[in-house]
């Protein structure tokens, strides 16, 4: 009652108001009474609806509140990455020319995940492929090769100039020094000739014989084949162009690519496993009889970071050297598992610069529970890998 006793005083007021108007107006006629009327029945109208009028205009004050907060989040987020990136910075102690070199390529091709593009290899890859491409347009070839290396640093400072091995590559960027390759020309039947890689940057990679080896009777120019064996990992094949070739030393310089094709071939899954660990290197013997490991005197103890892990070995990033066939102990925390040591026979040895080694192990002397536990974990990873990639390639 009381409402519709509102309802009739603003349809009144509306009424005569509009009476009032048509009264004073100068082309006031002998229809005025017929426009009251007119007048009168939409200010009735106008007053039954003005609480959905009134709602929906809560609801647009409302959206408009959550839309400025949304980007008020976004903004402190961002300004959080900002800062965790040039903290991460100063803690690689890059120089004032480096901070802006990476504070510029971030914010030109990563602007809206500025951290992620300076501490995940795949993000950091893809700001420098599209920068090389576009400053490719402007620069020579000798300005781009300069800015190559100038990036290079960039990502060894990071810490970004490896992928583990067992672990995918996805451009020749990430190709390792000493890495075998094997070139032809793109024909029928090519003829394979073998060659090593000798640099990496991230315009070109540059490509050497080994003294021994055959030189290859390539020309610049021409779209080569290489096939390449990624240990632990898998056989990789892609084509590239041969941009020069260089004497003194012989060097054949090369564009880089993303299109490798990948073939799975090794024996045990292994995934990325990131975990510092006190590593032993141990003494004595060095063939095949690997009994009483435990016995045997630790020749030195280094600390190492632990970057892959599979059913069959392992690869660390150590500050030492150990000699190939020597065994190193190291410890191992899984989850759902007490702490875990593992002995591994050192395969292969490549230096990352910096006085650091990727040594990759194979285990001996390994307990059946111990290799089973370490599957199951590799297995678990797997499967949780593929569910959030499957989950991704969904919402995409």
């Amino acid at each position: 009652m009381a409402q519709d006793e509102r309802h009739r005083r603003r349809a009144a007021f509306t009424t005569v108001s509009m009476a009032a108007l048509a009264a004073c107006s100068p082309v006031a006629s002998a229809d005025t009474s017929r426009i009251w009327d007119v007048d009168a029945s939409a200010g009735v109208n106008i007053a039954r609806h003005w609480p959905m009028l009134l709602i929906l205009g809560f609801l647009a004050v409302a959206i408009l509140i959550e839309i400025v907060r949304r980007l008020r989040q976004r903004a402190a987020h961002l300004r959080q990455q900002w800062r965790a990136v040039r903290k991460l910075a100063e803690e690689r102690e890059l120089s004032r020319k480096e901070q802006e070199l990476l504070e510029s390529l971030v914010r030109r091709y990563a602007a809206r995940a500025p951290f992620e593009a300076v501490s995940g290899y795949r993000d950091f890859d893809a700001c420098v492929a599209r920068d090389i491409e576009e400053q490719a347009r402007s620069l020579d070839a000798r300005a781009i090769e300069a800015r190559g290396a100038a990036l290079r640093e960039l990502r060894v400072r990071l810490g970004l100039d490896y992928v583990p091995f067992g672990l995918q590559i996805r451009s020749t960027r990430e190709l390792c020094v000493g890495q075998v390759l094997w070139a032809a020309r793109e024909a029928n039947a090519p003829q394979w000739h073998k060659m090593r890689v000798a640099s990496v940057d991230e315009a070109r990679f540059r490509a050497d014989v080994a003294a021994e080896d055959t030189r290859p009777p390539f020309e610049a120019g021409e779209t080569l084949r290489f096939r390449i064996w990624r240990d632990e990992d898998a056989r990789y094949t892609f084509a590239t162009r041969l941009v020069r070739i260089e004497e003194r030393p012989a060097q054949w310089v090369l564009d880089h690519t993303h299109d490798l094709d990948r073939v799975q071939a090794r024996a045990h899954y292994r995934i990325r496993f990131d975990e510092t660990a006190a590593v032993s290197i141990l003494g004595g013997r060095e063939e095949d009889d690997y009994s009483g490991l435990d016995q045997r005197p630790v020749i030195a103890a280094v600390r190492g970071r632990i970057t892959s892990l599979s059913g069959g070995g392992l690869a660390v990033i150590l500050e030492e050297a150990p000699a190939l066939n020597a065994v190193i102990r190291a410890p191992l925390e899984l989850a759902a598992t007490a702490p875990l040591e593992v002995y591994a026979r050192v395969v292969n040895v490549a230096p990352l610069g910096r006085g650091r080694y990727l040594v990759r192990g194979a285990f001996v002397a390994i307990p059946d529970e111990t290799r089973e536990a370490v599957t199951r974990y590799v297995f678990h990873q797997q499967q949780l890998r593929a569910a959030q990639e499957g989950d991704k390639g969904t919402a995409q």
